[in-house]
C-alpha cells in the first residue's frame, strides 16, 4: 500500500471487502487489472470507501486513487486468491 496515502487500507475477511480510508477527499477510484485495462471507474466524493471482493476476479489489480485537489493519481496494488 501507499503508507503516505492511506490512514486506513485493510481488507475485512469477515465481510470480504477492502477498506480504504485517506485524509483527503478521494474523487474517485480506478481499478485495472493485471493487464493495466481499465474495469471499473467508480466516484467516491468521500475519504473512506469500501470495495466488495466481489466485483475483481482472482487476480493482481492496480487501484488509482483520485484525490480532491491533486492533479496526480496515487496507485496501490491488490492481488484477489
Amino acid at each position: 500500500t501507499n503508507k503516505d496515502l492511506f490512514v486506513v487500507a485493510e481488507f475485512m475477511a469477515e465481510t470480504k471487502n477492502f477498506v480504504f480510508e485517506t485524509e483527503e477527499s478521494i474523487s474517485y477510484i480506478q481499478i485495472f487489472n493485471d493487464a493495466g485495462v481499465l474495469e471499473f471507474q467508480l466516484p467516491v466524493m468521500s475519504n473512506k470507501v469500501t470495495i466488495g471482493k466481489g466485483i475483481m476476479d482472482t487476480g493482481d489489480y492496480k487501484l488509482g486513487f483520485m484525490i480532491n485537489g491533486s492533479t496526480d493519481i496515487q496507485f496501490t496494488s491488490v492481488s484477489v486468491k
